[in-house]
């Protein structure tokens, strides 16, 4: 997922596996800084017409559109840089570095 803002006021948006119309019309770019900046994910609820063994039905699936947990990479504790785990600034290849950003994400927070 991402957002970009160019100067002309047009914004680029991207979801993966979110539809079209929802990306246009709910997902704006303050959602997206949101989502980064307060920890919060957003979902949305789409109808699709759909065929099963030919019989055409009306569906509604509801799916996480912005998460800020990102499983491939480690997020620094500004919440904005990462790095791709393995990375040297993390420690030993293959470990999940200690960040109070990705621990909370992860739901792995202190056990104190």
């Amino acid at each position: 997922m991402y957002s970009i803002k160019i100067s002309d006021n047009t914004t680029v948006k991207k979801a993966k596996g979110i539809g079209k119309i929802i990306t246009q019309k709910e997902l704006h770019h303050e959602k997206y800084l949101e989502c980064l900046s307060k920890r919060k994910p957003f979902s949305n609820t789409m109808h699709a017409i759909r065929s099963d063994h030919h019989h055409l039905g009306l569906y509604e699936q509801t799916k996480q559109s912005l998460s800020p947990l990102d499983t491939k990479r480690y997020i620094l504790d500004d919440g904005i840089r990462t790095l791709p785990f393995g990375h040297y600034g993390c420690g030993a290849a293959g470990t999940i570095c200690n960040s109070s950003l990705t621990n909370d994400l992860l739901g792995a927070g202190d056990t104190k």
